[in-house]
């Protein structure tokens, strides 16, 4: 609960900022507007021309495993130098693929170069598509869709990055019967769900630790500070701002015990989830492995590195129903089409599509916090729909313990569902509404209901002068239409037409 009291104090302190408002308000236009023009140049591209000339076909010329072949894209005048805009090197055999030069004309390997003009991707309607990729990109699927009969295996010459394919690869996009390609479908869609759960779940307890780590590394930032000084990390300041940290600190400290091995414990599990984290860049393995094919350099870790973006502004800015709904809905989708795109090209125009996928989750998030996050803070804060610092989110988990207010709720609970207010009584919700009055009533009756045996209480009544007993049903009449009157009260401000059914869901 303190953990999420001080999220909110970030979210509201970041959010007030005149600045960030005009941003958010450019960015819910500008996104969209980028998105769109995205998907526009990402159709074209997919109907553009491509270039078919990589063997004379009047000679009747096939690729052959012995052979090395090398594609310059160039024009006459660096051509003239000996230089090129692309140079790809391409081989059937794989051992030939990184083969040097030297070791080439030492044993007389047979290599052919094949010049391209760079005028056909860079002349007329093509100079504009070239500017929303790369020649790389064009050359290899215009490569891969012209030659499927054997394995490919490329190498771009002036970055030394690889690509390799197998015919099995190849020949996965031309499948024609009807039960194999809604088989492919499913089996594709349940893929990139998988993985995206799996990055997801990883990415939440990475950021989660991360924030839940970060008071340890302000303790030794504040210890170093002191030392100079010869004076005591002052445990109780982080008591009130980091509950769960400080509390096991204040333990420590009024017995005299060493703090030093509490720290290095909070220390050792941050660098565990980091080293979970940093090894996933290799993606999954088995049938849910993503990114298990050729694919640009950088792409997977861009890729997984927006999980931890998306994650650290859903704990930090969604609060509001609205965006705690459909924003994590919305960016699951987009991954979702993202991966689908990968997982059904043999290669495609995968760095524009990442880059849509990121304007179009940029565009979510800027409008979802500028018409709700944003404008909540001006909320009436007697509406339970408003987050407050003592309603940091107003969506609940069903279950509580009373030792999570001042301590991290365990890792399970992150699987268990959120809930909104028309799921609870109004009792349930007296502590994050701040409703002191009902929730002593309540705690008082659990106090009552509790007690082991009710004769002693009997026995004591009857030894009470005899005008108390008399005044006491008058007492108890006037304490309950206290608790009626505060009812009423508060169903007024929740707006429920019947004020006395206090089991009425909300």
């Amino acid at each position: 609960m303190e953990f999420e009291k001080q999220l909110y104090r970030i979210h509201e302190r970041i959010l007030s900022g005149l600045v960030l408002r005009k941003i958010f308000k450019a960015g819910s236009y500008l996104f969209p507007i980028l998105t769109i023009l995205g998907l526009f140049l990402i159709l074209l591209l997919q109907f553009r021309e491509q270039y078919i000339g990589f063997l004379d076909q009047e000679k009747q010329e096939q690729f052959n495993n012995q052979t090395i072949y090398i594609f310059n894209i160039t024009n006459a005048e660096l051509q003239e130098k000996n230089e090129s805009f692309l140079s790809m090197k391409f081989t059937i055999n794989k051992s030939f693929l990184y083969m040097k030069n030297e070791f080439q004309q030492k044993y007389n390997f047979s290599v052919e170069t094949h010049f391209i003009d760079v005028n056909f991707y860079m002349k007329g309607f093509n100079s504009i598509l070239c500017l929303a990729t790369n020649l790389e990109t064009m050359f290899i699927i215009d490569f891969i869709d012209f030659f499927q009969e054997n394995d490919i295996q490329l190498l771009n010459q002036h970055t030394n990055e690889t690509w390799s394919w197998n015919v099995e690869q190849l020949k996965k996009s031309n499948v024609v019967a009807y039960d194999q390609r809604i088989y492919a479908t499913v089996l594709t869609f349940i893929k990139c769900i998988s993985g995206i759960f799996l990055q997801s779940i990883l990415a939440s307890i990475y950021m989660k630790m991360s924030i839940i780590c970060t008071p340890i590394l302000i303790i030794y930032v504040v210890s170093c500070m002191y030392i100079c000084q010869n004076e005591d990390i002052q445990v109780q300041a982080l008591i009130g701002a980091f509950p769960w940290v400080g509390q096991y600190l204040d333990i420590l400290n009024r017995n005299n015990k060493f703090k030093q091995e509490l720290l290095n414990s909070f220390i050792q599990m941050l660098i565990l989830f980091y080293l979970l984290y940093f090894f996933q860049f290799s993606g999954y393995s088995g049938s849910i492995q993503l990114f298990a094919k050729s694919y640009p350099r950088g792409l997977s870790e861009n890729f997984f590195s927006s999980f931890l973006l998306n994650e650290f502004v859903n704990i930090i800015f969604l609060r509001t129903r609205s965006s705690l709904y459909f924003v994590p809905k919305y960016i699951g989708l987009t991954y979702i089409i993202f991966i689908y795109y990968f997982e059904t090209t043999t290669y495609g125009y995968y760095n524009l599509a990442f880059q849509i996928c990121i304007c179009l989750q940029f565009s979510i998030i800027s409008y979802f916090l500028l018409y709700f996050e944003i404008a909540a803070l001006d909320w009436s804060t007697m509406s339970p729909y408003t987050p407050s610092f003592d309603r940091p989110r107003v969506f609940y988990s069903p279950i509580f313990n009373m030792n999570w207010i001042n301590d991290i709720p365990s890792l399970w609970t992150m699987f268990y569902p959120l809930c909104g207010r028309r799921f609870f009584q109004i009792q349930n919700l007296a502590l994050v509404d701040n409703n002191l009055i009902l929730l002593n009533n309540l705690l008082q009756q659990q106090d009552i209901d509790n007690v082991p045996a009710q004769v002693p209480i009997l026995l004591v009544q009857d030894h009470l002068p005899q005008q108390q007993q008399i005044n006491q049903p008058e007492i108890q009449i006037q304490d309950v239409q206290i608790n009626q009157q505060f009812v009423i009260n508060v169903d007024n401000i929740l707006g429920n037409d019947q004020p006395l059914q206090q089991n009425q869901l909300l």
